[in-house]
């Protein structure tokens, strides 16, 4: 267990709101001297797989895994009309796992949608080998169930992926994305905050993927666009055979152009300090979150990426955190990560800049995140 000891370190955390460039901390003794499961052959060839530990997500072998991962094929499998960024995104799928792998990334997030299963020729076979190059470079590749809703399809969506990747060690599922508020029709979402659907309509998923005989890691998101997980394991805690669950946070910047300490307290009391009951991880941070909404601008700020990345950087290292995954590889917007060469030479599909290059938002992650948290 971690301890509770996350009061003590909120002047750092804080702190970390206006010093951008403090030095990485070292990552704290009770993460290091977490309790070993040693499998026979560790020593010799270690199994792959992970489970959730008390507030720890280990490896097989009983060492602490912190997630350091990227979105990649984000637009492939979404069905939507993408103007060709989908089928970029795949084809350009092998150089920036590479580029990925070599800087540190652990795991990559794919977003799919119960769409996918009714497209001729069928999109399994591109999702196969999506999970077959991230794992052939080690990594672990989480599918995320996206822009649906509560219904018999996505349940059974939910039991066909469980069941093709089920003897998978590097596959953890999320079976819904942003649960009642990412939603693909324009009705208002009015149970985007509403913890009482969000626990049924939970429970209802692990069961589910447990069902079909998926024993990996299930990532669950919250309410308010995953902004929100303080009642995740208080007043709504969810029931898993398994004990095997993970919770992912989200967090943009909005109007915000820095941030500061206001925003620090908030991500505490919403997610930060849970973290010490259960493995939390920031499963969703990126640059652009649009032009705004309800009347609001929103300015998307660079320097607010670098105090936010800094404050979790710190969160991981000493206060209990468990990772972040960046908002994405491959995109049209400032979410990219490589830079956007768009449409070359009048091409029917856009590519990105070759060789790959981060773009500012892509650098500030490597630099404040994958390089600032041990490997």
């Amino acid at each position: 267990m971690k301890r509770p000891w996350l009061l003590s370190l909120l002047p750092a955390l804080l702190a970390s709101c206006s010093t951008l460039n403090a030095a990485p901390q070292q990552l704290s003794a009770q993460k290091l001297s977490a309790a070993k499961i040693y499998h026979p052959i560790c020593s010799m060839r270690p199994p792959k797989g992970h489970v959730v530990s008390g507030s720890q997500i280990l490896t097989m072998c009983g060492d602490p895994f912190i997630v350091k991962g990227a979105s990649v094929a984000y637009h492939t499998f979404m069905d939507m009309e993408d103007g060709g960024y989908g089928q970029t995104d795949f084809d350009h799928l092998p150089e920036q796992l590479d580029v990925l792998k070599a800087s540190g990334v652990n795991l990559v997030r794919v977003f799919v949608t119960p769409e996918m299963v009714n497209h001729t020729p069928s999109q399994w076979p591109m999702l196969d080998q999506v999970v077959t190059e991230a794992n052939s470079r080690n990594l672990v590749v989480l599918i995320s169930n996206s822009y649906s809703e509560y219904s018999t399809q996505t349940l059974n969506f939910l039991q066909l992926l469980a069941n093709r990747y089920k003897s998978n060690p590097l596959v953890w599922l999320t079976p819904m994305n942003e649960p009642n508020c990412a939603l693909r029709q324009d009705d208002p979402n009015i149970y985007c905050s509403d913890w009482n659907r969000w626990k049924f309509e939970h429970n209802q998923y692990i069961q589910a993927i447990r069902m079909a005989g998926f024993n990996n890691p299930i990532l669950v998101n919250g309410v308010d666009y995953s902004w929100d997980l303080s009642k995740a394991v208080t007043t709504h805690k969810l029931v898993d055979p398994n004990n095997n669950l993970i919770y992912g946070a989200h967090r943009y910047g909005n109007e915000n152009p820095l941030w500061n300490g206001i925003q620090a307290s908030d991500a505490l009391q919403k997610w930060g300090s849970l973290a010490n009951t259960v493995p939390v991880v920031v499963d969703e941070v990126g640059a652009d979150n649009g032009p705004g909404e309800n009347g609001v601008v929103f300015v998307n700020s660079l320097q607010w990426m670098q105090g936010f990345l800094d404050f979790v950087s710190k969160w991981v290292q000493g206060g209990g955190g468990d990772g972040a995954i960046a908002f994405t590889s491959y995109t049209s917007d400032g979410n990219s990560l490589f830079e956007d060469a768009g449409y070359v030479n009048d091409s029917d599909f856009p590519s990105p800049v070759l060789p790959l290059q981060w773009s500012a938002w892509g650098n500030i992650y490597l630099e404040r995140f994958l390089q600032a948290t041990p490997k």
